[in-house]
């Protein structure tokens, strides 16, 4: 719980809009911390979850494809979407909204390359 509460403060703290958390093992108590939050949409990835999208991959690389595109199947409340894993940490010199802004205004996306 600490790990991903962490995260959410984190990105929060630096001018997130809106963070899409899916919680990949089932956790009640992080699920509705975050539930009360409103910045952050929470989804638990649970048994009922997993059987509406065909059940659920035994490698979290496919079950993070699924999330992301069950993120962007909705209506999202932002103009971009970022993929982060909850131990990693965006750190930027400036406000990340004005380097998304003058990126090609018709990329339609953006891949963050970290060394």
């Amino acid at each position: 719980m600490h790990e991903v509460l962490g995260f959410v403060a984190y990105h929060l703290q630096r001018g997130a809009h809106r963070l899409y958390i899916y919680l990949d093992a089932p956790d009640d108590a992080t699920f509705a911390t975050l539930k009360a939050h409103p910045k952050v949409r929470v989804t638990q990835t649970n048994d009922a979850y997993w059987s509406k999208k065909g059940g659920r991959p035994s490698k979290h690389q496919p079950r993070q494809t699924i999330n992301a595109a069950d993120v962007y199947a909705k209506r999202v409340e932002v103009d971009w979407l970022t993929h982060i894993d909850h131990d990693e940490f965006l750190v930027w010199d400036s406000p990340l909204e004005q380097q998304l802004a003058a990126l090609y205004t018709e990329s339609s996306s953006t891949r963050l390359l970290t060394g």
